[in-house]
This record gives structure tokens, C-alpha cells and sequence, in this order.
């Protein structure tokens, strides 16, 4: 297989993921959004496609009607830290639809060690 080829199928296996999933690079710009975060949170690639991932995902706002997310984000500490991350999270959707997540963020390091961004991985959970 050459390069090209596995690429795509590493992004066909992403996309066929029941679990959303994003990826973003050290500044949380999402770089990669797959088809069950479209479904999760009704918000297109096109629409999330280098923002940052406190503004798509659309947490809440405190009094000053800042994210909360935005300071206190999971993702912002997996890149600092470069460990892995688990919180849940409550959110709106596109529909302003009220969802509470899992969410489980991890670093993506290179071979040298250096944290070149993070992926998030996120379920709805029902009661």
C-alpha cells in the first residue's frame, strides 16, 4: 500500500466510527471532523473546519457570556500536558438541542515527542 492509500483508509475508518470524532492542532483549530460528530451535533465539516473546538461545540456560556469551555477545556490540557483526558460535558446543538457528552481527548505526538495537536473522541449519553 502506498502512502496515499493508506491515508484514505485511515480516514475511512475514522468516518465509519459510531463515536464523533475530531482532531485539531495545538491551537484546538479542528483540522478533521467525521460523520458521527455531523450526526451528534447537526454542525457540518464545512461549518467546523478550522475553528476552534470551544466554539463548535458550543458549551455553555458563563455570566460574562464566555465559554466555559474555552479556559477550562480538556482538550487545552491534554495538548499542555500531553496525556490523555476524560470528562463529560453538556452542550448545545445545532437545533439548540441540550446533550450531555463523554468526551475522551488524547495528544497526538510525533516520534520525536513534540504534541502537534489532539483528537477528541465523544458519545452522547442517554439516560
Amino acid at each position: 500500500m502506498n502512502l496515499t492509500t493508506i491515508r484514505r483508509y485511515a480516514l475511512d475508518i475514522l468516518d465509519n466510527i459510531n463515536d464523533g470524532v475530531f482532531v485539531t492542532n495545538k491551537k484546538r483549530k479542528i483540522i478533521y471532523w467525521n460523520k458521527a460528530a455531523v450526526e451528534i451535533t447537526g454542525k457540518t465539516r464545512k461549518e467546523v473546519l478550522n475553528k476552534s473546538c470551544y466554539e463548535v461545540m458550543n458549551f455553555p456560556q458563563n455570566d460574562q457570556g464566555k465559554c466555559l469551555c474555552e479556559n477550562n477545556c480538556p482538550l487545552l490540557s491534554t495538548i499542555k500536558e500531553g496525556k490523555a483526558i476524560k470528562r463529560y460535558r453538556t452542550i448545545f446543538t445545532k437545533g439548540e438541542e441540550k446533550i450531555t457528552l463523554e468526551v475522551s481527548t488524547s495528544p497526538i505526538i510525533n516520534p520525536l515527542g513534540q504534541v502537534l495537536g489532539g483528537v477528541a473522541v465523544f458519545r452522547e449519553i442517554k439516560d
